[in-house]
């Protein structure tokens, strides 16, 4: 028996052995499986609010964000990106998962710090490191948390998480520290809860649960050990709410608020945080809210990936009634139940009953009571979603123990593994927008927002009739103002990009009379027209209407490019150089601008010309075939002029693979190869070019000039009659062309020479 006892006590030494390495070692494989799950998704697009706030004009100086107004902590995170790597998106998303894993070992410690609380009990103390690691490993790795770290915007609500945990745990530190100490905290929590709410508003709520964190957890339902507590949370609680009420104009939206709450039953009013495709009444939004808010906790309970959405909310189907659909009455019956049974077992299951409320609470905000919003986003259930998470693994800390034990270590890791299968497969989706948004149609058909922007996406692509089948579709749908706008500019250029233009000028012209337009939208419409105008060749009107574009909006990249393009035709060279470097200003990469200041600067500054184009052609995810061709022929001329024959000939050659019946490329090559002597290769270009005689460009001189360079390969070959053939051709058309004055002289020469 001594015998047994010896080694059952080794064994349990052993047991403690390996859970010290194990489970750091689980939440190291967490870390891991978390960065290998989003790596499949760092390339993925800008989406819908991205466009708002990573550009180049709003992000170039950091000194603008240096102060306290709406989502300005996270904003400055984004200069910070825009500042070290430029727009490449892949550091946008690289900092997402950083954060994503940062707020998550947040997660782990306030947990840790949680439970081993004064008076948490034994149990829950015991099995603290594989509960906070349990807890912080599933926050990582749930797949509903892809919404959040792939769509770049929505590090406000990952950014407001992280600040309110780490609020947190300076807040149980000061419980558990002197009073020196405690105040240093008090002051630490409430900076840091200041940083969340100016990241993204719905922090504050993370506020309002401390009270309910101390009096359940810390105080364990003791007034007299809470209430002194208390007084210094009301005092630094207040200076934080009231300076972000002043900063952030919360009276302006409460009044708004409070006039939705005044008229249940009339639609809701737009205002400049609703949601554009909202016209519910406020009753309807709250009954669709029971409904939605009971599907993001059987998302977190139930992570599987094809129920997941995107964007489910202009297609939601909408709660008419308590009884219509009946989902709504039991989605009702399920919450309250929920909630009703975390308040009465609260002394006895305090975790379980404190994250049930810390859900509840935390969701409030952007469900319950800010009505208007979208009503639909999984991402809004990343700073709430930590309260299911404690509940679900501090249940196990309730429940008997089994006759048949399972190492809790070999559990978690199945769970993480399960999760990361989960979140790996989500994010596949993320990778290309056309992926994201096809998705969301397949569960969602009725998304009007998700229609438009595959259109909007075909229709950037150059896939006209695909952009058209969606445009289809959505007009087959009620259209609120927004929804049609966008929905006939989208048609309108459809129509231009298919030489239907009688039909975009009908939209255009229809849209330019519609005086409820706001000015951007206006800007959009002028930008229509205008280039409808230019591709009609009636480039007076097309300045006309997009310098009035630019009148209305400034920095608009498409406006500025557009503007460069006519000033260049209308020969108002010094004006175009302007605008595109006023677009550049904007928006440092954009590629055609760069293209055509080198073309502007190729008559007056070969180096600024070159550097310019370089910019383009030495980029490595630039293809050519997205340069249009004479660019690539302008920037080969640049490296035959400055003796880079080698690349000159690469470019014209590719250019010929792009686009075999553009006749220029052929012309340069033969003049290349005549003058290095390889008179047969000089002559199978021209002879190319020739054959594209109907599409040569009127007064183009490289046509003309042509002839001479025939007649000078057949005098190398000995042809003399089809050399003095070309020679008289050449001498019957470029006598008159100043240009080629001193080609003429020689070929007149040459003529009597063969004579």
């Amino acid at each position: 028996m001594k015998y047994l006892s010896r080694r059952l006590q080794s064994y349990k030494q052993l047991v403690k052995v390996d859970e010290r390495k194990i489970l750091p070692l689980i939440l190291l494989s967490s870390i891991i499986l978390t960065i290998a799950a989003y790596i499949r998704s760092i390339n993925g697009p800008l989406i819908m609010d991205d466009n708002l706030f990573i550009s180049s004009d709003k992000l170039s100086d950091i000194s603008n964000h240096l102060s306290l107004y709406f989502r300005s902590i996270t904003v400055v995170t984004f200069a910070l990106n825009y500042n070290l790597s430029g727009l490449d998106l892949i550091w946008f998303r690289a900092t997402n998962i950083a954060l994503h894993i940062a707020t998550s070992l947040a997660i782990f410690y306030l947990t840790y710090i949680t439970l081993n609380l004064p008076a948490m009990k034994d149990n829950v103390k015991r099995n603290s490191i594989v509960i906070s690691i349990a807890v912080g490993s599933i926050f990582m790795l749930h797949p509903i948390q892809t919404g959040v770290v792939n769509y770049i915007t929505q590090r406000m609500a990952l950014m407001a998480a992280m600040f309110s945990f780490i609020g947190l745990i300076f807040y149980a530190k000061a419980t558990l520290s002197n009073n020196k100490k405690a105040l240093f905290y008090f002051f630490l929590s409430a900076f840091f809860f200041l940083l969340g709410i100016f990241s993204k508003e719905n922090a504050v709520m993370a506020i309002l649960i401390i009270p309910i964190y101390d009096f359940v957890l810390i105080s364990s339902f003791d007034w007299k050990k809470f209430k002194n507590r208390f007084l210094v949370f009301l005092i630094l609680s207040a200076g934080v709410v009231v300076l972000a009420i002043y900063k952030l104009n919360a009276v302006k939206v409460a009044v708004e608020l409070i006039s939705l709450y005044g008229d249940m039953n009339q639609p809701m009013k737009a205002f400049a945080w609703s949601g554009a495709d909202i016209n519910w009444t406020p009753f309807e939004y709250l009954l669709t809210e029971l409904r939605i808010v009971s599907r993001y906790i059987f998302l977190i309970f139930f992570p599987v990936t094809s129920f997941m959405v995107f964007d489910y909310s202009d297609a939601y189907p909408m709660s008419r009634g308590l009884f219509n659909p009946l989902t709504t009455f039991f989605s009702l019956l399920f919450l309250s139940s929920l909630f009703f049974l975390s308040l009465k077992y609260i002394k006895r299951f305090p975790l379980i009953s404190f994250g049930i409320m810390w859900y509840f609470i935390t969701i409030s905000l952007e469900s319950f009571i800010v009505i208007g919003l979208d009503p639909y986003f999984e991402h809004r259930n990343y700073l709430p979603s930590f309260g299911v998470f404690l509940s679900l693994v501090s249940l196990f800390t309730y429940i008997p123990s089994f006759k048949f034990k399972i190492r809790k270590e070999v559990v978690l890791f199945l769970i993480i593994s399960l999760l990361f299968l989960l979140t790996f497969t989500r994010n596949g989706i993320w990778e290309k927008d056309e992926t994201l948004w096809a998705d969301t149609i397949s569960k969602a058909p009725d998304n009007r927002r998700a229609l438009l922007a595959l259109s909007s996406l075909y229709l950037k692509n150059g896939e006209f009739y695909k952009a058209e089948s969606f445009i289809s579709e959505i007009t087959k749908r009620q259209l609120t103002p927004a929804n049609k706008f966008y929905t006939l500019l989208n048609l309108a250029n459809i129509y231009k990009q298919t030489n239907r233009r009688n039909e975009a000028n009908a939209i255009a012209d229809s849209l330019l009379s519609d005086n409820t337009l706001n000015i951007v939208e206006r800007s959009n419409v002028h930008l229509l027209k205008g280039e409808i105008l230019k591709d009609d060749g009636d480039i007076t009107n097309a300045k006309h209407h997009l310098e009035k574009a630019y009148e209305i909006n400034k920095k608009t990249p498409a406006i500025l490019l557009s503007l460069g393009q006519i000033y260049i035709l209308s020969g108002e060279i010094e004006r175009a150089e302007s605008m595109l470097l006023d677009l550049l200003k904007i928006d440092t990469d954009n590629y055609i601008a760069h293209l055509m200041l080198g073309y502007i600067y190729m008559s007056k500054d070969m180096n600024k010309s070159e550097k310019y184009f370089s910019k383009v052609f030495d980029k490595s995810n630039i293809s050519l075939k997205n340069i249009p061709i004479n660019f690539i022929i302008n920037y080969a001329q640049i490296n035959l002029i400055k003796g880079e024959k080698k690349r000159a000939i690469m470019l014209f050659e590719k250019a010929i693979d792009l686009y075999p019946a553009y006749y220029p490329p052929y012309l340069f090559l033969g003049d290349i190869y005549l003058n290095a002597g390889d008179v047969d290769k000089a002559f199978k270009y021209f002879q190319k070019a020739l054959s594209f005689k109907d599409s040569f460009v009127k007064d183009d001189p490289n046509t003309v000039l042509l002839y001479y360079n025939l007649a000078k390969a057949y005098i190398a070959k000995g042809e003399k009659d089809n050399a003095k053939r070309n020679l008289e051709l050449f001498i019957s058309t470029a006598g008159s062309d100043k240009r080629l004055q001193e080609s003429f002289i020689k070929a007149k020469e040459e003529l009597k020479l063969l004579k």
